[in-house]
């Protein structure tokens, strides 16, 4: 069963909060972004996932820790799924170490213009985590995080409809904030 990208679905990604701080004219560069998404490392990641393994998201330097607690938020929100998030270099210092690997899909969110010793981070602990590999797209970045951000919005959405769960509802934090009140 292919996936497919529809309009009001870009739209719902474009709703999500942190894009409420780009400007209307900007938008049209989001729709641009949002098709760049690639359905087959969507499709992929998904299989997995449908396995029922869980979620760890990588990201490939520090740079991207705001993107990858977004995604690990994502799936724990959307898809009410516990999910794990690290970013590269501090992976290889003790998380390499990690047995019973096959519980898991390592899901790395790389960015093209890494290079050097952090590529050669990237490139062995592959061969240890054998990631799902999401490239971001996009000629800054700014644009590849805002890629990364609308395809984690999709694929956690996605995952939360395969699994029968509205991605909108959040019962428990609500239930929370209202004890917390008492």
């Amino acid at each position: 069963d292919d996936i497919e990208i529809q309009p009001e679905v870009v739209k719902e990604m474009l709703e999500i909060p942190i894009l409420g701080v780009v400007p209307e004219k900007e938008k049209n560069t989001l729709l641009k972004v949002a098709e760049k998404i690639e359905k087959r490392e969507v499709r992929s990641v998904l299989e997995e996932l449908k396995k029922g393994k869980i979620p760890v998201i990588y990201g490939c330097s520090e740079r991207y820790q705001g993107l990858v607690l977004c995604w690990k938020s994502m799936f724990n929100e959307n898809s009410k799924v516990l999910c794990h998030a690290s970013v590269f270099s501090e992976v290889n210092h003790n998380e390499i170490e990690v047995r019973d690997l096959e519980k898991f899909v390592f899901i790395l969110l790389d960015d093209p213009v890494v290079r050097g010793q952090l590529r050669k981070q990237l490139d062995f602990s592959d061969k240890v985590f054998h990631f799902s590999r999401i490239e971001l797209k996009g000629n800054s970045f700014l644009e590849r995080v805002l890629y990364g951000l609308l395809l984690g919005s999709f694929l956690t959405r996605e995952y939360a409809r395969m699994r029968k769960q509205d991605f909108s509802q959040v019962e428990r934090i609500k239930e929370l904030k209202k004890y917390l009140k008492r």
